[in-house]
This record gives structure tokens, C-alpha cells and sequence, in this order.
């Protein structure tokens, strides 16, 4: 309560002009187990995104699929399919890890300057790349987007997960990031400095892989920033015993990261 009150009388910080002076080569990737409902949504917004189109590629992460996720990607020229079947299906943890690993192998020039991650029921606003690029170029090298919940008028448990990430955003990671602050990573609509990944990889074992990052680059002095316009919209659950799940989830990675 004290930091949000306190943050709340501070100004946004904009990035200055110097910070448009480089343009990131941005891989995207794309976790997914059977979303050929949900996914095309998520590939349109970023074919629409309104960033240098040779400056980014979506890498499309097919897990333990069944339907036909893989063969949306399949049929698009800006995305690159990795079907995987074998290994652990604990979570998106050990998707990213597998996935980097067959990324970086194949960008042996170091081409690669960030990695952007979506879920796949995800819909991405069309600046949300340059916004993003602005921000890493302001010295931040961990940045979570602005994840706000997508259809908000539809049954009353989405409308609660609607006003549940407005006021994290706004009582949150917004204040926090005007302090000076470290926010946490929420589990999709973020970028990372592909240096750190390159180098140290993604190493998390809990259910609750986004916490456990943040809190591991910020034991190594690293900053997790915020990017206010940096926006994506993201499908929530309308059912309440989705919900609970959910929150167990939740709940429960979090006791495993302490």
C-alpha cells in the first residue's frame, strides 16, 4: 500500500529519443499444446505489428500437440514450427528451455538481439514490439509488458480478471516501475536481453516459471522493468472451477519458489 500510494505521485519515465537509435532483431516465441482455436488471433496481431518485418520471426513452440497447431504455423513464412514430443509436460519451463537451446543453436552469427514470449491465447496490440524495443534500448534487459485481460465483458469471472490485472498494473507494477523498482515477470507478453538467456539459459523447475526467473535475475542484480505501452491482451478463464485451478496453480508455485 505504501509503494503504491508513494508511486502514484511519481511521473511515468518515457524513453528519449536516443532510445529509437537501435532496432532489435526479436525472436518470438510462441508456447502452445493444442491451440488451433485461439492461436491464429495471437499470429495475425504479430504479422500486424508495426516494427521492421526482417527484424523479427516467430518460433512457434507445437508441445505435445494433437490438433492442428503445428500446421497454422506451418503455413506462415514468419514463423518457423518446433514440433516437440518427449520430455516432461510440467509446464512452460520446460518448453522455453527446450526451445531456446534449438533457437541459439541455430543463430550461430548472435544475430538474435531479444526474445519476446506470448501464449499462444494471446493478442498483442501493433506497437507492442517497437515499445518493447524502446525499452530494452533504455538499458533494461528484463521487461514485462503491460498484460491486460482480453474480452472483458464476457461472463462475470472474466470481468473479475479483468479488474484483477488493471489494478496490478495500476497499483503494481506501474508504481514500482516508477520507483525504481523490480516488478515480476507474469508469464507471458515479456522480453528478455538474449545475452542473459544465451549465456545462462532458462533453468526453472517450479509451476510458476515466471516468478522463479524474476526472482533469480533479481538475486543476480538485475532489474525486472515495466513497460506500460507495451500492451497484450490475454484470454482468461470464464468458468469457476477454471478459476480455482488456476489460483491453485498459482498459490502453489508460489510456496515452491520460497
Amino acid at each position: 500500500a505504501v509503494v503504491a500510494l508513494y508511486g502514484g505521485t511519481k511521473k511515468r519515465i518515457i524513453p528519449g529519443p536516443e532510445c529509437m537509435k537501435k532496432t532489435n532483431n526479436f525472436a518470438v516465441i510462441v508456447c502452445a499444446h493444442n491451440e488451433e482455436t485461439s492461436l491464429p488471433y495471437l499470429l495475425h496481431s504479430i504479422e500486424k505489428q508495426n516494427y521492421p518485418k526482417d527484424k523479427y520471426h516467430v518460433y512457434l513452440m507445437a508441445d505435445h500437440c494433437t490438433d492442428g497447431t503445428a500446421a497454422i504455423g506451418q503455413n506462415l513464412d514468419f514463423v518457423t514450427v518446433y514440433e516437440r514430443e518427449d520430455g516432461p509436460t510440467n509446464g512452460k519451463g520446460d518448453v522455453l528451455k527446450w526451445g531456446l537451446e534449438k533457437i541459439f543453436s541455430e543463430d550461430t552469427n548472435h544475430e538474435i538481439d531479444a526474445i519476446a514470449v506470448f501464449d499462444a491465447d494471446n493478442v498483442a496490440k501493433e506497437d507492442f514490439l517497437w515499445e518493447m524495443n524502446l525499452k530494452l534500448n533504455d538499458g533494461n534487459q528484463i521487461v514485462q509488458g503491460n498484460r491486460l485481460g482480453g474480452q472483458p465483458y464476457s461472463p462475470i469471472v472474466t470481468k473479475w480478471y479483468t479488474i484483477y490485472w488493471a489494478a496490478y498494473t495500476t497499483c503494481f507494477s506501474s508504481v514500482r516501475e516508477k520507483l525504481g523498482l523490480s516488478v515480476f515477470l507474469t508469464g507471458t507478453g515479456f522480453a528478455v536481453d538474449a545475452l542473459i538467456l544465451r549465456q545462462e539459459g532458462w533453468h526453472t523447475e517450479t509451476i510458476t516459471e515466471d516468478v522463479e526467473f524474476s526472482i533469480q535475475n533479481i538475486e543476480k542484480g538485475r532489474r525486472v522493468a515495466f513497460c506500460y505501452d507495451a500492451v497484450c491482451y490475454d484470454e482468461q478463464p470464464y468458468q469457476v472451477g477454471v478459476m480455482f485451478n488456476q489460483l491453485a496453480r498459482w498459490t502453489t508455485g508460489g510456496y515452491q519458489v520460497l
